[in-house]
């Protein structure tokens, strides 16, 4: 994905640095919040998505220095960052729920929507910050053509994640949305403490995220709206 980034980001009248900007922030796969994006959809598989997050998280510790290391001279990347957010974003919230899941079946359904309501509080919350935090830098970009190429970028990552399930709907909108979001901290940490957190890097990276965000879960709230909806049941009706 860090190569197809780097070859469609060149499509467009973008600066270089904007162009490595972009890059950066593609370079590690399966941010864990495509697992939210998937659970929007859907229709998606949730146990391939966790599966694909866990295993593709720990292909980064590997996979992510090396492509940094490709696109910024002398750039590293902490392996037990990686380690820290897989465990922190992924696991342990994973342990807890099916541990939460398996002593309290009974109230496993009826405590389901509060506790997705109490998520999606905190994650607009999360956004509305980094909104904030970084105004000026996203304002500097509205306009240009780093949001269409950002965008550009990010179907393509789906479409491409879709492919692992062409006979089977619920793996390819998995592969689509673990593809599709980037595990972004990665490149922003990598401009900030070793390309000094150059605007000129920065702002694309950190307008790829935002739109990275915004556009799967939206995405994924538009799959939901147009997923089946269960039949009410008619036992004992009669």
């Amino acid at each position: 994905m860090p190569l197809v980034a780097w070859g469609l980001a060149k499509l467009f009248p973008i600066t270089s640095d904007q162009v490595v900007g972009l890059v950066l922030v593609c370079i590690a796969s399966a941010g864990p919040a495509g697992l939210k994006a998937a659970q929007l959809a859907k229709r998606a598989d949730m146990a391939l998505a966790v599966s694909l997050v866990i295993v593709l998280q720990l292909v980064n510790i590997v996979a992510a220095p090396l492509w940094a290391r490709a696109v910024v001279t002398g750039a590293s990347v902490s392996a037990s960052m990686i380690i820290k957010d897989l465990l922190i974003l992924v696991l342990v919230p994973l342990v807890l729920g099916l541990a939460g899941h398996a002593r309290y079946t009974e109230h496993a359904e009826a405590w389901k929507q509060g506790l997705e309501k109490i998520s999606n509080i905190a994650l607009y919350l999360a956004i509305a910050t980094g909104i904030a935090v970084n105004w000026s830098d996203i304002v500097s970009l509205l306009g240009s053509w780093v949001l269409v190429a950002a965008s550009v970028m990010i179907l393509v990552f789906m479409g491409l994640g879709a492919l692992i399930g062409l006979k089977d709907r619920s793996t390819a909108i998995s592969g689509a949305m673990v593809t599709g979001m980037r595990f972004q901290p990665i490149g922003l940490i990598i401009i900030t403490t070793q390309l000094s957190g150059n605007s000129a890097y920065l702002a694309p990276a950190l307008v790829f995220a935002l739109i990275d965000t915004f556009l799967m879960f939206g995405i994924g709230i538009e799959l939901g709206r147009r997923a089946p909806q269960p039949q009410p049941s008619t036992s004992g009706a009669h």
